[in-house]
């Protein structure tokens, strides 16, 4: 066999146990033998950054499992067409998590025992749920986190996160607050969820419904996508699902508990223009009261007049020239009067009415 693979036939060969603890048996790729070096190069499918690595031949024969007598060793092996081997480039980081660092990702977390023994856990795309609730009941938000993930990508084409990325899902308050000193040493800030990007976790009590869920989502796929995204448009995307359904085949959101407050900003003259809310800074953003508000109910009006996704578009391609994203916003809008039209805006808002 060795002097196909010195022919440059690559088999497919079952081989072996690697002697570090704990290894398993499973199949390699064996693309080649280089006779500079004299060594096999072989496909990992079990590992990270698996492609292309190469062994000492000694070490190569020295792992063979299948060694019945002297003069005969067995190999199962597909022949393939021999030709030359292309070395691709590596993966894409944008496109998305491969099945290998999720499966890498899985075998850490269980074995720092991070995730106790009762809980369920699913895969979906670059996500790890984790919940303590029924398996039952975390396959049903399994579910959820898969319909945003596709729309996501399809609505906005957002890129998937380059990370894996660990959804808790905590079905009280006291699972809640109990599992973040316990795994992040701090309380959260947030009765209902937050998103921890050094740590890679989303964080949630769900008992307090599904749309922080869908909110939560957003995030880092935004963060993948629009890297620049200041806080008000970030947050304004984010909690305009909240309250989602699927409409015209798109996320589509709806009126909802923040609308109350907004209302009371605007009949008290204390809202602040467009202008300056996207000027604020983030932390000035995320510091004011009517931040969120404001910038969801924005987002809903731009999708009331299927300008979201547009906006999105030009935004996210155009934030150098326009890091507020305020030039865009009024691009988009056909470059009306604002002051009139932040007038209109506010009276369509207090027209609305959250289910």
């Amino acid at each position: 066999m060795l002097a196909d693979l010195a022919r440059g036939v690559p088999s497919i060969v079952c081989m072996h146990y690697d002697r570090a603890p704990g290894s398993p048996e499973h199949f390699r790729l064996v693309l080649g033998f280089d006779r500079a070096t004299n060594e096999i190069i072989y496909h990992e499918p079990g590992q990270e950054q698996g492609a292309y690595r190469r062994m000492a031949n000694a070490r190569f024969l020295e792992l063979w499992p299948l060694k019945y007598a002297r003069d005969t060793w067995l190999a199962i092996r597909i022949v393939l067409d021999a030709g030359k081997i292309d070395v691709g480039a590596a993966p894409d980081s944008r496109s998305g998590v491969t099945p290998a660092a999720l499966a890498q990702h899985v075998m850490k977390l269980k074995a720092k025992a991070e995730i106790p023994a009762s809980y369920a856990t699913r895969v979906v795309g670059p996500f790890l749920v984790i919940g303590d609730e029924s398996p039952a009941r975390v396959d049903h938000y399994a579910e959820t986190v898969e319909w945003t993930v596709s729309h996501l990508k399809r609505d906005f084409h957002m890129r998937e996160p380059p990370n894996v990325i660990d959804i808790w899902l905590l079905g009280s308050a006291d699972s809640y607050v109990g599992n973040a000193l316990r795994l992040f040493g701090k309380r959260p800030s947030t009765p209902y969820g937050f998103f921890l990007p050094e740590h890679q976790a989303l964080f949630m009590n769900i008992g307090t419904g599904g749309g922080t869920l869908v909110h939560e989502i957003v995030h880092p796929f935004i963060a993948a996508s629009f890297p620049a995204v200041p806080a008000w448009f970030n947050e304004g995307l984010a909690s305009l699902y909240e309250a989602v359904r699927e409409r015209h085949g798109q996320l589509w959101g709806m009126p909802n508990w923040r609308l109350a407050g907004l209302k009371r900003a605007i009949q008290a003259g204390k809202l602040p223009s467009f202008a300056a809310m996207t000027a604020d800074s983030d932390a000035g953003f995320y510091a004011s009261s009517t931040g969120y508000a404001q910038a969801r109910y924005l987002c809903l009006y731009l999708q009331e007049n299927n300008l979201l996704h547009r906006y999105y578009d030009q935004f996210s391609t155009g934030v150098a020239g326009d890091p507020t994203g305020y030039k865009t916003l009024v691009r988009v809008l056909g470059d009306p009067d604002m002051t009139r039209f932040e007038k209109e805006w506010q009276a369509w808002a207090l027209a609305l009415e959250a289910d």
